[in-house]
């Protein structure tokens, strides 16, 4: 993984060039020259009190993690510090846009009389959404009786008026020791039901809320009350209105001290859970498309990290993404001999600085450059990839004035050719067709994924891939975290996944999403605010049939808040319950996916479509007192450091035997390698889908999430072993050199393969001393 995100690894590059060149930097325009300061959010190893660097002032996070506003001179200094393992820009996140509870069997598990809900209906459980806000004064969110359901709402947008406060700071060591969110403005339920002057004015919150947790008490849409039942009605509410989520937020000038404040977000709707005490499940759907889908972020790290400190009673829910039909992913092999074209446009009227990034293996691949203008002056000519930066090398490539820069990083194991277009001062991109061309060094075919970063596929100014699409690799970075739950979105009308649904694998190797929710066409909740900007009590409406209480949105943003609500009714039965019981029990009883999927869709089912029936029929019901409280202000109990888990256990004990660490050698170079003969080689692919490698791909996981559970000894007639053999005989007849050779070592543990194991008799027959050679 590189040190630098492909951003800032730009930023530097070019504030290098204009050190060495101050009389050009002169001449650029304001909107031209660099921005300093940057915010950042960055890894470390040791003490953060240990890394010196003048100027530098950094906030705490939880785990190895930590943020801070920093100068491009104390970046360069961090960037070349050894305890720094990684630094990516703070950015803005995207929310994820594009007759449901029956379709997952929620109302198979909790009942209705009239106003009472009974069984599994969330009751006792806590609900948090970090999302636009919430439209507090519609009926859904509210009791019988007419009084709030919501705990609590912290606007992250407003500054404290007359008798407003923003929340209380606290220090809790499970939820990274102090927690300074003294901004926004916090309201209390008895402030909800006098009147407050939050709003959510785009309305995604109070959707997302509304499938989550809805009590369906609203009549509308020509439907009488309780028709549009959230999956867990009886379920307290707490709303985050994030800063950045809606249009007009300020996201340049984050609060003086914060750390990211999603996960800022996420520390307070558990702080609040834990001083009731009531167990919490929080819903985020929102994230960002990046590189770094393999679970390092610093913010995945942090939520990693808030969950193995808080081991019952918390659950943290994400969408995969929007991107799955963006064409944001493309992927080929550079031949060995001749040059690999992979086109993208640029759309008319694009005034974005735009970043492509192209990751592959080794350090022999250059790269030349067209943009839609054409040779002699559109034309980039080849850059090697021993060039570290080249500055401009075409003016006028990208419109007078315009830039088109190129840096090639390959200092580490994964190498990567980051692209920047910028638009000239006030003026756009150059629109059309542009042409990248990648050739090798040294004749070895080498397989590449072009990444085209930080867009939305909401966004029609986006850039998009025209050939060699790949809708996997296209999750969002947040949702990669090894402890969190990831969401993907089918169509409950056909069954079929949503086109859009963000797809995995991760980049280092886990399955993503590990669920799917119904995501198209769901009728929920409305915000009132989104339509007027005045707000008001939904004025016009005069009968059953106004269409203002409800409205229909699509998108994985839809199908997380099932899975929330689902987790929700697990924790009523069981509160008790840590994220691998909740994340087990959701993969363990997914319905299978429809039969015959093709690899792009396989990569985005996860386990399956969630059931919320069985996923609540498959735990035991336990007597509990909420979680325990933490910190300053918490409950009656302080939290503990947490253990490590089981699984984390697990996965230590197989990486330190000799076959687990010969495994994985072979898999985290060579998946991408794989992949793509899988999906593009028609032999290899025959052989793949004649071996059921994908249902055993899904059997694999399933048994990594449930240890205990056997993997099948046969599956359609075929064993492990047998499937093993085919595709590895295969996979040698058209893999590179190097792979070849790891496959040829592998032999003999495909050989030892036994059928009907579960992790747990895996683990103990590899830590035998017969299978650990001196």
């Amino acid at each position: 993984m590189a040190k630098l995100d492909p951003e800032l690894q730009m930023l530097l590059a070019k504030k290098k060039y204009y050190d060495e060149h101050p009389g050009l930097y002169e001449k650029l325009s304001p909107s031209q020259k660099l921005e300093d300061p940057v915010n950042i959010a960055f890894t470390y190893k040791g003490l953060l009190s240990e890394i010196k660097v003048p100027g530098f002032s950094p906030s705490a996070g939880a785990g190895n993690v930590a943020y801070a506003t920093v100068s491009l001179q104390v970046l360069q200094a961090l960037a070349n510090y050894p305890a720094i393992i990684s630094i990516e820009r703070l950015r803005r996140k995207s929310i994820g846009l594009d007759t449901s509870t029956h379709e997952i069997l929620a109302d198979q598990v909790w009942s209705r009389s009239g106003d009472n809900f009974s069984g599994f209906s969330g009751e006792g459980v806590v609900v948090g959404i970090i999302d636009t806000g919430i439209d507090y004064k519609h009926h859904g969110f509210k009791n019988a009786n007419g009084t709030t359901r919501i705990l609590k709402i912290w606007d992250q947008t407003l500054k404290p008026g007359a008798g407003e406060k923003s929340p209380d700071s606290f220090n809790d060591a499970t939820l990274g020791g102090a927690v300074n969110i003294s901004y926004g403005v916090e309201f209390n339920p008895g402030q909800i039901n006098a009147g407050i002057r939050h709003k959510d004015t785009n309305s995604h919150g109070t959707h997302v809320t509304g499938i989550a947790a809805g009590n369906g008490s609203q009549s509308g849409n020509c439907h009488l009350s309780y028709h549009f039942i959230g999956v867990a009605p009886k379920a307290d509410i707490i709303a985050v209105r994030m800063m950045g989520l809606t249009t007009g937020d300020d996201f340049t000038q984050l609060p003086p001290g914060t750390k990211s404040v999603m996960t800022d977000a996420i520390k307070y709707i558990i702080h609040e859970a834990k001083k009731i005490p009531k167990p919490v499940v929080i819903n985020m759907s929102l994230g960002t498309f990046t590189d770094e889908m393999n679970g390092q972020s610093a913010e995945a790290k942090e939520m990693d990290k808030i969950l193995t400190d808080n081991p019952s009673g918390v659950a943290l829910v994400l969408i995969s993404g929007n991107d799955g039909a963006s064409n944001f992913h493309a992927k080929a092999d550079v031949p060995a001999a001749g040059v690999l074209p992979i086109k993208f446009t640029v759309q008319p009227g694009d005034t974005q600085t735009r970043n492509i990034v192209i990751l592959y293996t080794g350090a022999n691949v250059s790269i030349q450059l067209t943009s839609h203008l054409g040779a002699p002056s559109g034309l980039i000519p080849w850059i090697a990839p021993t060039d570290p930066f080249v500055h401009n090398p075409k003016p006028g490539a990208n419109g007078v004035n315009g830039e088109v820069n190129v840096s090639h990083d390959t200092t580490n194991p994964t190498s990567r050719i980051a692209i920047e277009i910028v638009p000239p001062p006030g003026g756009v991109n150059v629109a059309g067709d542009w042409t990248i061309e990648l050739k090798t060094t040294n004749g070895v075919a080498t397989m590449v994924n072009a990444l085209i970063l930080y867009g939305t596929n909401n966004n029609r100014s986006s850039p998009k891939f025209l050939d060699h699409i790949s809708q996997q690799l296209t999750l969002w970075q947040e949702c990669t975290g090894n402890n969190v739950i990831a969401v993907g979105s089918y169509n409950d009308e056909g069954g079929a996944l949503a086109s859009s649904s963000g797809r995995g694998l991760t980049l280092d190797l886990r399955m993503k999403p590990e669920i799917t929710a119904p995501g198209v066409g769901i009728l929920s909740a409305a915000s009132n605010d989104a339509a007027s900007s005045e707000g008001g009590d939904y004025r016009g409406c005069c009968c059953d049939c106004c269409q203002d209480f409800y409205t229909t949105k699509s998108g994985t943003s839809m199908a997380a808040p099932h899975i929330t609500g689902v987790v929700a009714l697990m924790l009523q039965k069981n509160k008790t319950l840590g994220f691998n019981d909740i994340k087990g029990g959701l993969v363990g009883t997914a319905r299978p996916a429809p039969g015959g999927a093709p690899p792009d869709d396989v990569a985005g089912w996860g386990a399956g479509k969630v059931s919320a029936k069985a996923a609540v029929d498959g735990i035991a019901a336990v007597a509990a007192p909420g979680i325990a409280g933490g910190g300053v202000g918490g409950g009656p109990d302080h939290f503990k450091a947490a253990p490590k888990t089981e699984m984390q256990n697990l996965q230590e004990r197989f990486l330190n035997t000799y076959h687990g660490k010969r495994l994985k050698g072979l898999l985290r170079p060579f998946f991408l390698e794989i992949r793509t003969l899988i999906n593009t080689n028609k032999k290899v692919a025959t052989v793949w889908h004649r071996s059921k490698g994908s249902a055993w791909m899904n059997a694999a996981f399933r048994a990594a999430s449930q240890p205990g559970q056997p993997v099948p000894q046969l599956i359609e007639g075929l064993s492990l072993r047998e499937c093993a053999q085919r595709v590895a005989a295969i996979l040698k007849k058209y893999s590179s050199p190097l792979l070849v050779a790891h496959l040829e070592e592998c032999e003999e543990e495909i050989q030892r393969l036994k059928e009907g194991m579960n992790v747990y008799q895996l683990i103990a027959l590899l830590e035998e001393p017969a299978f650990n050679p001196t």
